[in-house]
């Protein structure tokens, strides 16, 4: 019995020794980097740091530039409006109350964006970007938003059922190329701004973004 507490005791005893002395070297060793970091400063020597090494995948990345370049396209929203007088005519001479027409307000959206075609990392913190041209990805109008200030049939000659459509589309596509440059030169500039500030959140300190011209 005396044995056995005996042989416990020392169990214990070396337990505890062993850790005081992993303590004590822990504490030295952290004193000895702070001493060598105090005479690198002094002398002006690299001082000791340790850091990790991020690696970054090109394919995760360019999922990435993706992802930016879609939060990054342009939602260009506006309203307009449709003016229509049609009357009929007779030898050049206008028909008294045969005109129909109308006067509608909608809203529209446009999209502009990019897209990636290819990511190149040449140094550690350089990159280059290759993006598509700008273009217009979509324009469409919200049915909802359609206001008639004004609707009539002439005599003897009748609004088509779809007519007041085809009048929004023709005005739509005629407000989109007025808007064109100023939608493409947003998108332009979103992408640029977006992905710079996205690839230096990634380290990379030089972003070059390029434009195909294709």
């Amino acid at each position: 019995m005396d044995s056995e507490l005996s042989f416990n005791t020392k169990k214990k005893s070396f337990k505890l020794g062993f850790f005081h002395k992993s303590i004590i070297i822990l504490v030295l060793l952290i004193i000895f980097l702070f001493m060598l970091n105090s005479v690198a400063k002094i002398f002006k020597l690299p001082s000791i740091t340790i850091s990790k090494k991020v690696e970054i995948n090109s394919t995760v990345t360019i999922e990435q530039i993706s992802k930016i370049c879609s939060l990054a396209s342009v939602k260009y929203e506006y309203s307009d409006v449709v003016i229509k007088k049609e009357p009929l005519y007779i030898n050049s001479v206008k028909i008294p109350f045969t005109e129909k027409g109308f006067l509608i307000k909608f809203n529209g959206k446009i999209n502009a964006g990019v897209d990636v075609i290819d990511f190149n990392k040449t140094s550690e913190d350089s990159c280059t970007i290759l993006l598509s041209k700008p273009k217009i990805l979509s324009n469409s109008f919200d049915p909802n938003s359609i206001y008639y200030y004004e609707k009539h049939d002439g005599l003897f000659n009748k609004l088509e059922i779809d007519e007041d459509d085809k009048a929004i589309a023709n005005q739509m596509k005629m407000f989109e190329q007025n808007k064109k440059e100023d939608i493409l030169n947003k998108a332009e500039q979103n992408a640029k701004d977006s992905l710079i500030s996205f690839m230096n959140a990634l380290s990379f300190k030089n972003v070059e973004i390029k434009f195909s011209e294709k």
